[in-house]
């Protein structure tokens, strides 16, 4: 818990802060300071928009290492913004300067091919040479490109990759990892290789007695969705193997009555539906909530409904 309180303290005084003329202060990350605007991004949202505000409006900006800037909004007085049309006609001419230039080399290029009795022949080889680089030069960035793209890719898979262990309480039973239980899984890219086991709660049919019994499964999880710091996944967790330990001796109902229980272990298989947001609360742990729902085949009894709403504390050898 205090490394936690730490962390909260140091994240809250790493940020710039603008304050305004008009008193109101806004905790942000300075990007950029020009001649008339500065440019940010929200300190709470550093992934959202970039917004920007004239310097004019700002009394004054706190940054991060303590330093504090004073403007003055008489600076902006001499600073005169180009208009859209200014900015158009400028970029015209530039335009109209670029072309008159390549004309002029053109030409130039015409007259030295009229005196050369082979110019003709070298200036389709020099465009030919030209286009081809320009080919070329276009496929390997699009080469580089699909490289780094492929490389992000890996990384992100990479960081989703590893082991993780998880202790689980559900609230409904017939669950995953029952009333209470532990859960092992190794995951690399989408696909994750688990088991878990633990102790659920068998109630009587015709009072309201119940007795413990073990559970034991194991799967293969197919995740369909990312998962980045906050969030969750959606799973298909396919359970090869699922067993439910026997059950039989006595067991006190609340009314004083005494319930005799004679049930068989089960093996079988099935598969889940679920749905695991975790929240990160430290380096290596996170905790989260589970919900599964599917159904369990066992080959000496009829079907099983699974559904389980759980409480899951995970352990995994991954940075967030």
């Amino acid at each position: 818990m205090l490394s936690v309180i730490l962390c909260a303290v140091m994240n809250i005084s790493a940020q710039d802060v603008i304050t305004l003329n008009n008193g109101d202060e806004i905790e942000v990350l300075v990007q950029k300071i020009g001649e008339v605007e500065v440019t940010y991004k929200k300190w709470d949202f550093q992934d959202g928009p970039t917004f920007t505000v004239r310097k004019s409006e700002i009394f004054r900006i706190k940054y991060q290492n303590g330093t504090k800037e004073v403007f003055d909004s008489s600076d902006e007085v001499n600073v005169k913004e180009k208009t859209p049309k200014e900015i158009e006609e400028q970029i015209f001419a530039e335009q109209k300067a670029r072309i008159l230039a390549e004309q002029r080399i053109k030409m130039f290029a015409d007259s030295i091919a009229n005196a050369q009795r082979f110019i003709a022949a070298q200036k389709a080889k020099e465009e030919k040479r030209v286009a081809d680089s320009i080919t070329n030069a276009k496929r390997l960035i699009a080469e580089q490109k699909a490289i780094e793209e492929k490389r992000i890719k890996k990384e992100a898979i990479k960081k989703r990759s590893g082991h993780y262990l998880s202790l689980g309480s559900g609230i409904l039973s017939v669950g995953y990892y029952g009333i209470l239980g532990v859960g092992y899984e190794y995951r690399y890219r989408r696909l994750g290789a688990n088991v878990s086991c633990g102790w659920d709660l068998l109630e009587s049919k015709i009072s309201d007695a119940h007795k413990a019994y073990p559970i034991v499964n194991a799967g293969i999880k197919l995740y369909m969705g990312n998962r980045k710091n906050k969030g969750g996944n959606l799973y298909f967790n396919i359970l090869p193997f699922c067993f439910r330990g026997g059950v039989k001796g006595f067991a006190n109902s609340s009314n004083g009555s005494i319930t005799i229980f004679d049930y068989p272990p089960l093996y079988g298989y099935g598969v889940l539906l679920g749905y695991s947001p975790i929240w990160r609360v430290s380096e290596k742990v996170s905790l989260g909530f589970n919900i599964d729902v599917g159904i369990k085949m066992y080959f000496n009894d009829y079907p099983t409904v699974n559904n389980n709403i759980g409480i899951i504390i995970k352990f995994d050898n991954k940075k967030q």
